[in-house]
């Protein structure tokens, strides 16, 4: 046996424990930015903000959500005609961050306005979902050039009402004042966040 044999084994023991060390160390210290969801063209990513899924737009524009993002569509059947319609929400602790509408038909005559209200689970109206700068707060449809099948109008809500901050169970409804004439329906668009 040469005079190195043992010094070598235990040479070669410590430096694959060191490096058995060293890629376990890293493995604990490492936290990925972005990590590509299965099956997906998103990443997942954690800025200061809070924890966002990103994708590319189908224009090459980087699109955002928040993780947590829940979409809600509801069909308004009827935009010419009064009525209400109604969704409860499925989660805890959001807000009402965007809202569109399009139209799924032509109207005449004038425009029909939408608004919404937030509810308890007993179906009794706490207030109105505003963005504080009309009573009106979504124009569905305009009569005359942008009344047709696929007008998308937009509303982007106030962040501070209470009014718009939702729990589990709770309800919106979504109420046309009816003031158009043609039989219409649009579908609405709404996107909640965690708050």
């Amino acid at each position: 046996m040469p005079p190195n044999f043992f010094g070598e084994i235990i040479m070669k023991k410590m430096c694959l424990t060191f490096a058995a060390f060293a890629l376990l160390a890293g493995g604990l210290f490492y936290k990925p930015t972005a990590v590509q969801a299965a099956g997906q063209k998103s990443d997942i990513r954690n800025p200061d903000s809070g924890t966002e899924w990103v994708r590319g737009g189908s224009d090459n524009v980087q699109v955002s959500h928040k993780v947590g993002t829940v979409i809600l569509t509801v069909n308004l059947e009827d935009v010419s005609t009064a009525s209400t319609a109604a969704v409860a929400i499925p989660v805890t602790d959001v807000r009402v961050s965007y809202i569109q509408s399009v139209l799924l038909g032509t109207i005449t005559t004038s425009n029909t306005n939408v608004r919404f209200w937030k509810a308890n689970s007993d179906g009794v109206v706490q207030g109105e979902i505003t963005n504080a700068l009309t009573g009106i707060i979504l124009t569905v449809t305009t009569a005359g050039a942008s009344d047709k099948t696929g007008d998308v109008d937009t509303f982007t809500p106030t962040e501070s009402p209470g009014f718009n901050h939702l729990g589990k169970d709770d309800v919106i409804f979504i109420h046309t004042n009816g003031a158009s004439t043609t039989n219409s329906d649009a579908t609405i668009t709404i996107t909640l966040i965690p708050r």
